[in-house]
């Protein structure tokens, strides 16, 4: 199982972002290997907003009815956090997130992929390397 990252759909979605020849070819690996992908709500808050800005309403609208067919097909599962979840987040936050400057998100993530046991990420965002997690691509 490979948790999806915010900056794994910017840099999939976006073709001027500077990650985005590596994450199409992340992308095209990952879909021989059959792997199953995680991702959450709060991951797609942000990339909503976040391609939004970037790529407009358009291919927003786009981007979400591919995910939409994903979950129909049960390569992806999005995580909607539990306010115990959102609790643990917090914790997380103030125990070592903050120090480390991450974001409210990351933390749901950290909290998403202990619960899960997920182990690798498709991120370009370092954070989950201080996390413990191995990041793809690398």
């Amino acid at each position: 199982m490979i948790f999806v990252d915010t900056s794994g759909w910017v840099a999939l979605e976006d073709p001027a972002d500077g990650h985005h020849q590596a994450a199409a070819r992340y992308r095209d690996g990952v879909a021989a290997g059959q792997d199953r992908l995680v991702t959450s709500c709060y991951v797609f808050d942000e990339t909503y907003t976040l391609l939004l800005r970037e790529v407009g309403p358009k291919k927003v609208r786009a981007f979400r009815e591919r995910v939409l067919a994903m979950e129909r097909s049960r390569v992806l599962d999005v995580v909607h956090l539990s306010h115990e979840d959102e609790a643990e987040a917090w914790e997380v936050l103030e125990r070592i997130g903050a120090d480390k400057k991450w974001s409210f998100t990351d933390c749901t993530s950290q909290v998403v992929c202990a619960k899960r046991r997920v182990q690798r990420v498709f991120a370009f965002d370092h954070h989950f390397v201080q996390m413990g997690l191995v990041r793809e691509p690398q």
